[in-house]
């Protein structure tokens, strides 16, 4: 294996956005490696987790050093599978997620392929039926159930992290708003979670304390109603990383 170093970046649409340069484009122009973004707008945080995994196990045979940057998205955000068959072909393709699986049969009906959609695919249809179950998943949801599940996927992730390299940075790039109602609950069983111990213990993992917005207002960077940085906001946000990235070891 030749001596390669690569930036590996994942997350929604905080982390990639198509009408201008994003901090993936800047780290690229500053450092002599390979950048990929493996980011999508839409994306929940199963999906973030799932294809980093993915990709790092294919990529941790061509590289020597990896650092790893992941942005996750709302916790309460969920996805879905839908057959082909469904597609509303008047909605952007680019909000479903590319990840065609080979499905068994389904309740007596065979098929073939099976796609995840993300959450504004979810909304934007004109779908009634996929409409209605996607309005139902949401009715379902418990902000508290999702925000356990989220701290013990993360904590596995960080455990994974580790084993691949040493380098990584995690944080919430979306703004997570229902978790300060969370925070009185999420007390009486912080001491008592192990999951929560291992992402608290970890410097890499800044997903508490590291809040894309409230990085932003710090450094009176412009962002869009729902707190997506423009281009210079991105620039500044890769200068910050890049700091991170040379006090590493990945250097």
């Amino acid at each position: 294996m030749a001596n390669k170093s690569l930036i590996y970046i994942n997350g929604d649409s905080y982390s990639v956005l198509t009408r201008h340069k994003v901090y993936s484009d800047f780290l690229n122009d500053s450092f002599d490696c390979d950048v990929v973004n493996d980011a999508h707008y839409g994306s929940s945080n199963e999906r973030i987790f799932r294809s980093t995994v993915t990709s790092l196990e294919k990529y941790k045979k061509q590289y020597d050093k990896i650092f790893v940057i992941v942005g996750f998205s709302f916790i309460a955000r969920c996805e879905m599978s839908i057959m082909t068959d469904v597609f509303d072909k008047n909605i952007n393709e680019d909000l479903i997620v590319r990840e065609a699986r080979k499905s068994t049969e389904k309740e007596g009906i065979d098929v073939d392929y099976t796609f995840t959609v993300t959450s504004e695919w979810a909304r934007k249809t004109n779908i009634s039926d996929v409409k209605e179950r996607y309005k139902y998943m949401l009715m379902a949801q418990d902000p508290f159930c999702y925000h356990i599940s989220f701290i013990n996927q993360l904590a596995m992730f960080s455990t994974y992290l580790k084993s691949i390299t040493p380098d990584y940075f995690l944080f919430q790039a979306a703004y997570n708003k229902h978790m300060a109602e969370d925070d009185e609950h999420l007390n009486l069983f912080q001491e008592q979670m192990g999951a929560y111990s291992i992402i608290q213990n970890d410097p890499n993992n800044r997903f508490y304390d590291f809040k894309l917005r409230d990085y932003c207002e710090e450094n009176n960077i412009e962002t869009a109603e729902m707190g997506h940085m423009y281009e210079n906001g991105h620039k500044i946000f890769s200068e910050y990383l890049g700091k991170i990235l040379t006090r590493s070891q990945w250097t």
